[in-house]
């Protein structure tokens, strides 16, 4: 599945299916994103899914914008592109 798609269905997943699929994301994904969103769900408890998703969604921006893709060669990490595989 890539990003794009991930994106698409992300708000329709199942509680098994986001079991699978965002720590697939996780592995594509900086430390500094990562990190970001295990802080947010600390900072936040037991938020609802539509705020996770959101969270998801803009740590996924941030990495596909120019500012992200030097961050990422500062990992040696690739440029993060909607045609991204995540699984």
């Amino acid at each position: 599945m890539n990003l794009q798609t991930f994106l698409e269905k992300l708000d329709s997943f199942s509680d098994v299916e986001r079991q699978v699929y965002i720590p697939a994301l996780l592995e594509q994904l900086t430390e500094v994103s990562v990190r970001t969103m295990m802080e947010f769900q600390a900072a936040n408890g037991s938020v609802d899914r539509t705020e996770q998703d959101e969270e998801i969604r803009q740590c996924v921006t941030l990495e596909s914008s120019e500012l992200g893709e030097a961050i990422r060669r500062t990992f040696d990490l690739p440029p993060l592109t909607m045609e991204t595989q995540v699984v």
